[in-house]
């Protein structure tokens, strides 16, 4: 069948291919699950927009026009949604004047620290109602929600506090790739977490302390003893951020690719973990986003 590709949705903790069948005019969702056999058509197209009053994909109204071909997001979407004017905000004042995107801040935020593979800690934001996606969807191992703010402007100042004290605010895929295993067992990962909330605590300034929560750790257990159980570990390195010894494991990916077909293993964030032929491979599933694909799933 043929489908435009929208990505990958997490939702209740559970992933799902988003696709949109333009014949029927209906956006579908199928569990991340089995056999997958994708191809690229060769044409890319808007992939519209994630609505944030209903909560749900819209396909782009130039769809079937010359507007739509070969970017990722037509001014008409973009316009629609107002949250360029979002990107790379402080907190220190707001820049959009879109409606919905003022909605949508206006609204309860979480702050939180994510851990990927190789100790890179990274800072983010997230609406309070929609965290556990979000934390999914980054593909972060392991995560701790440590504030609450009453919206996106408060919370969006206290990641950027937090950022000058030394954790990244993106993690590209390059490095997500490179780094999907966590060579460390629950306890450690708390405990290093824990370590990371205090330090924290100690260092921000005090008029934002009051937004600080008891950390909530999120661990991907199944997701790590997958990636452990397939991945092998190689030489030792000694880690950037802690002092100490770290595996690094030999893992097998594709940043560009017409095609994806196997077994899915694996779903970490955006990335499939393809079995095929005794050999795996991840593939980053933005790279179809957008893209109209002949897509068989069993």
């Amino acid at each position: 069948m043929l489908r435009q590709f929208k990505g990958i949705k997490w939702i209740n903790n559970i992933p799902n291919f988003i696709l949109y069948d333009y014949e029927n005019n209906i956006i579908e969702y199928k569990k991340v699950e089995g056999i997958i056999d994708i191809k690229k058509e060769g044409l890319k197209k808007c992939n519209g927009y994630y609505d944030l009053v209903t909560h749900k994909y819209v396909v782009c109204p130039n769809f079937n026009s010359s507007e739509s071909d070969n970017v990722k997001q037509c001014e008409t979407c973009s316009n629609i949604t107002g949250f360029n004017e979002c990107l790379g905000c402080d907190g220190k004042y707001c820049r959009t004047t879109n409606s919905i995107a003022k909605e949508f801040c206006n609204q309860k935020h979480v702050v939180y620290i994510a851990l990927f593979g190789n100790n890179k800690f990274k800072v983010g934001t997230a609406a309070e109602y929609r965290k556990y996606s979000r934390i999914l969807e980054q593909g972060a191992i392991a995560s701790m929600f440590i504030a609450e703010t009453p919206d996106g402007k408060q919370a969006r100042f206290i990641e950027h506090t937090i950022s000058k004290l030394g954790y990244v605010l993106q993690v590209n895929s390059s490095f997500k790739l490179k780094n999907l295993v966590i060579d460390k067992d629950r306890i450690e990962i708390e405990n290093i977490l824990k370590k990371h909330y205090n330090n924290i605590m100690n260092d921000i300034p005090d008029a934002l302390k009051k937004f600080l929560i008891s950390p909530e750790i999120n661990y991907c257990e199944k997701i790590n003893k997958i990636n452990k159980s397939i991945f092998s570990a190689n030489d030792m390195q000694l880690s950037l951020l802690e002092d100490n010894i770290e595996n690094t494991y030999d893992i097998n990916y594709l940043l560009h690719y017409d095609s994806i077909c196997g077994k899915i293993a694996n779903v970490i964030g955006t990335f499939l973990v393809i079995k095929s032929n005794n050999d795996f491979v991840i593939y980053d599933t933005k790279e179809l986003e957008g893209c109209i694909v002949k897509i068989k799933l069993g």
